[in-house]
């Protein structure tokens, strides 16, 4: 969620660059919210939850997770479309996600863990350091199978996890081997058909599982929604961008999709076609949108607002307003996202583009 505009296929892809740039930082803080409040200790419903008397359960961190999902689907189609070959494309995945992840899980297992412990403790003399090694070396391929430090949260409001938003970078993962196997066998050229049917199986099974029927073998229902909403928003985006010559919505569809999904909160159905309906709106509603970002930190803000979130409530305690808290919090992640983005990403992307002329020099 995490997966900046790949510049080489502006060719061929008709959209605002400028627009998806600014709607990834809007997903990122939507996530830091709704992560707020539960880190934070101010209960686990986000603001608009509470204010609107929704029928259908809502949340700014779904909808985050969901448009990062939708958005990568069609930005990543159009990446392999436009790479020359499948290893291009590969390491092109690899090289956005890996360093800043690895990066990431670093500064978690050895600044921002044992500073949490350190504030709870007033010493560094019973923290876990083989927890902090074996934290990366458990979570290193991606999958995350190690989620806490040792006692590091032993006295926080959400005590699950040290940093839970690194759940979606493996479904992300996931789907960028969808891309590359169906790029490769044509299924977003000569056999769209396919590309439909697989929107169709996970949308049938997206729909029975937010209607409470679980029964079914696990290799068929996949029952972990989180995951079934990605995939499900993932391949929403493929079709838009596979189809986007024939699916052409102006302002005014926009508005009838957002109107759809506000009626669809207040009486009810949101869970069963939001998908559809988030796909639908970040995609051709922030087409308008000319604010240009210099820099990228949606990746960073995601991966590290988490932490970052779990430090400040242990400073801070429950003390703080929740709107000062969430200020907090999204300033200090754009400040370490910044930094993760001058450092570490965007050397690689570099990296990449001369890796790229090597390699098309052979092709």
């Amino acid at each position: 969620m995490n997966d900046s505009i790949d510049r080489t296929a502006t060719e061929t892809v008709k959209y605002n660059e400028n627009a998806f740039d600014l709607l990834r930082l809007i997903l990122a803080i939507f996530v830091v919210i709704t992560h707020g409040y539960l880190i934070g200790g101010y209960g686990v419903n986000d603001p608009i939850e509470k204010i609107m008397n929704f029928k259908s359960s809502f949340s700014l961190g779904t909808v985050g997770v969901m448009g990062f999902f939708s958005l990568s689907g069609y930005l990543i189609t159009a990446s392999f479309e436009r790479s020359q070959s499948p290893l291009i494309f590969i390491y092109h995945r690899l090289f956005r996600i890996i360093p800043g992840f690895w990066a990431c899980l670093v500064v978690t297992a050895f600044i921002i863990s044992p500073t949490i412990y350190l504030i709870n403790n007033q010493t560094l003399s019973g923290f876990y350091w083989q927890q902090s090694l074996s934290y990366i070396w458990n979570n290193i391929l991606v999958n995350i199978r190690q989620w806490n430090i040792g006692n590091t949260l032993e006295i926080s409001a959400y005590k699950e996890s040290i940093n839970g938003s690194l759940w979606s970078l493996f479904p992300e993962i996931v789907c960028y081997t969808f891309t590359l196997l169906g790029g490769i066998l044509g299924i977003f050229k000569n056999n769209k058909v396919l590309l439909l049917l697989f929107f169709l199986y996970f949308f049938a099974l997206f729909v029975v599982k937010t209607s409470g029927l679980n029964e079914g073998p696990t290799i068929i229902m996949l029952n972990d929604i989180g995951r079934l909403q990605a995939y499900t928003s993932y391949i929403c985006g493929s079709i838009l961008y596979v189809f986007r010559k024939n699916i052409k919505i102006d302002i005014k569809g926009v508005l009838f999709v957002l109107i759809l999904a506000i009626l669809s909160l207040r009486f009810g159905g949101y869970e069963r076609i939001s998908p559809i309906l988030i796909s639908l709106i970040i995609i051709y509603g922030f087409q308008a949108f000319t604010f240009k970002i210099r820099y990228d930190l949606s990746y960073g803000i995601y991966i590290y607002s988490f932490p970052l979130q779990q430090l400040l409530y242990v400073i801070f305690g429950n003390s703080l307003p929740v709107l000062v808290y969430l200020f907090l919090s999204i300033l200090v992640s754009c400040i370490l996202a910044f930094f993760s983005f001058k450092f570490i990403e965007m050397p690689f992307m570099k990296l990449r583009k001369q890796i790229d002329k090597k390699i098309k020099s052979f092709i």
